[in-house]
């Protein structure tokens, strides 16, 4: 991990930095002693650790993973939105006014942005597209299965 933190060193790219960032993607409530017992560290090693990682931006946060379907939402959606930059500029500005999005994200290509989105039933899925589609041109995929995978990608050597 080349990210330099704040005093601009390099943050080491060392098995047990790796060990922390992924103890801590699975299980952001671990505490410091039983994530220093798991890397073999004292704990004020690993808070050091830790902290220069929050500090590089490489642990940008910790959050609570929330199943909507327990708050009724059962259905996952994708939306793809296709549009000109002005409705580009538009859509960031009022992401705020819809809350059955999960995460946004502008892409390269001919799609504009790929929208996960949360939502209770068929009606509201089509309700929320249509509320897309003043920004642009839309399209949709319905989510059948979510396939567990590691909390992050493999690293490449």
């Amino acid at each position: 991990m080349k990210s330099p933190n704040g005093d601009g060193t390099a943050i080491p790219a060392d098995e047990t930095t790796r060990q922390i960032v992924r103890l801590l993607a699975a299980d952001g409530r671990i505490s410091f002693s039983e994530l220093a017992r798991q890397v073999n560290l004292s704990v004020p090693a690993l808070i050091a650790r830790v902290r220069k990682l929050e500090a590089a931006g490489v642990i940008r946060g910790y959050h609570a993973d929330v199943d909507p379907a327990a708050l009724g939402l059962p259905i996952m959606m994708y939306a793809l939105i296709t549009c000109t930059r002005s409705g580009e500029r538009r859509l960031r500005k009022d992401l705020g006014r819809f809350p059955e999005i999960v995460d946004c994200h502008l892409i390269l290509g001919d799609v504009s942005f790929v929208i996960r989105a949360a939502v209770a039933s068929v009606e509201h899925a089509h309700e929320f597209l249509e509320r897309l589609g003043v920004y642009g041109e839309t399209r949709s995929l319905t989510v059948l299965d979510a396939l567990p995978l590691p909390d992050l990608p493999a690293r490449a050597d």
